[in-house]
């Protein structure tokens, strides 16, 4: 139990598993921005070599240019595909810390004559950027400064490598820290962003939806309706507007019976003591929707007939009249 919390920082694995999508997108940003600072870094170093400027000779110009290649690659890859760099995203943070921290470990290789810098440098940003899991972090922590190690005391003298071994331990030991820390704080974030959309949703819900029948009440049924109308695509329209009589009178603890059937309607609601009915679907000709509205008329009578006292005896005529008095309101 444990060892799985320090795995995802502090979290259950379902509790972290719940945000994957904000830490790929997460991930993928990061990425794409450490990239593009590499770019340009591996850009600027290529001119200081051709130029001959801070120590950078001409022999080192292909180094840079094999690295300036590789990062414009990887940004196309990451620009031009977001969809899959974001589901793969776990996969391209290990190859964008690989091409920065081996970058680094050949630069110290190139300059066996002081002690490393730009290592240190790509190790840190990178344990501070990216988001996995703990283990997978700490193992490519621990592997690549261990191959720095190694290739610091092969080429360079005892006393510059003691000086990288202590560096390079000094600077591990906080990237794995500040590295759990501050995701561990970042997937905090996350969990708590999840926790107010969902509230905004319960929210929504019970704003929208009448307690009484669990239909959508007035306000929003007209929302929704001037909305399907504003796009309606050359489709015929109605909408049906039923009152129903003594309804106050008649408790309905779940309304399912009288709502109606898909194909008829697009969306209905219970508006003060009667129902609103959006009527299309597809529907191409007024002769459909008029066929629709008499269809559902004729099925609310005869709810109507079988609840007994009360139900609706009007006429046609008279519907129509209060359909048009309804609309006429604001």
């Amino acid at each position: 139990m444990i060892g799985n919390r320090f795995t995802y920082y502090g979290y259950e694995r379902d509790t972290f598993f719940d945000c994957i999508g904000m830490i790929r997108s997460t991930n993928r940003r990061h990425i794409l921005l450490l990239n593009t600072w590499f770019l340009l870094v591996n850009l600027l170093y290529l001119f200081f070599s051709i130029m001959n400027l801070f120590g950078v000779t001409q022999e080192r110009a292909w180094f840079y240019i094999v690295y300036l290649f590789l990062s414009i690659v990887f940004d196309v890859i990451l620009g031009f595909f977001p969809r899959f760099s974001e589901k793969y995203s776990i996969p391209f943070v290990y190859i964008s810390m690989f091409l920065m921290l081996s970058y680094g470990i050949f630069t110290s290789m190139a300059q066996p004559y002081m002690p490393a810098t730009m290592f240190l440098v790509l190790l840190a940003i990178s344990t501070l950027s990216y988001i996995d899991n703990m283990w997978r972090m700490l193992f490519m922590v621990i592997f690549s400064a261990g191959m720095f190690l190694v290739s610091s005391f092969m080429l360079k003298t005892f006393s510059i490598a003691y000086h990288d071994a202590y560096n390079v331990s000094i600077v591990v030991t906080l990237a794995i820290g500040l590295h759990y820390t501050f995701q561990r704080m970042r997937v905090q974030q996350f969990i708590l962003y999840q926790k107010d959309l969902q509230i905004q949703r319960e929210l929504e819900v019970k704003s929208s939806f009448d307690t009484l029948t669990s239909l959508l009440n007035r306000g929003r049924f007209f929302s929704i309706a001037e909305e399907i109308l504003r796009h309606s695509n050359g489709e015929y329209m109605a909408i049906c507007l039923l009152d129903l009589d003594g309804f106050k009178e008649r408790p309905f603890p779940n309304a399912d019976h009288i709502r109606f059937d898909d194909a008829n309607g697009r969306i209905s609601a219970g508006v003060r003591f009667g129902f609103g009915v959006l009527l299309g679907h597809g529907a191409r000709k007024q002769s459909e929707c008029r066929i629709r509205t008499e269809a559902i008329n004729q099925n609310l009578s005869g709810i109507g007939e079988q609840q007994g006292p009360g139900g609706n005896g009007e006429d046609q005529h008279n519907r129509e009249q209060y359909a048009e008095r309804f609309l006429g309101e604001p």
